[in-house]
């Protein structure tokens, strides 16, 4: 009988662990793909002067419960806009662009 009272607080134990983990997953997804975003920003070979802010987010699917992908984004000193370079959610590169007034040489502007 006491087997029967315990299988329930086990599956509640399992479901916290489950959660906790896929939460820890989608953190080292996004930490994983700040080494990526620095390595496609030296590609770009941007005088550091120009940079005033970069961060990598991540970008959840419509259910919220998963990360569909990561983008870095790159605020800039010199001009109102940012750079925007997107990642699958394995952290494969995926495409740049830039926004409003900021250009970036060899990267397409939106």
């Amino acid at each position: 009988m006491r087997q029967l009272h315990r299988l329930p607080f086990r599956k509640s134990v399992f479901c916290v662990s489950l959660l906790v983990a896929m939460g820890s997953a989608s953190l080292v997804v996004a930490e994983s793909c700040e080494a990526e975003f620095k390595t496609q920003l030296e590609k770009l070979d941007l005088p550091k002067e120009r940079i005033k802010d970069s961060y990598t987010i991540d970008i959840y699917e419509t259910s919220g419960s998963r990360i569909s992908r990561v983008e870095g984004w790159v605020s800039f000193n010199d001009c109102k806009g940012n750079l925007v370079v997107k990642f699958e959610r394995s952290c494969l590169f995926s495409s740049t662009y830039t926004t409003t007034e900021c250009t970036v040489p060899g990267v397409k502007k939106f």
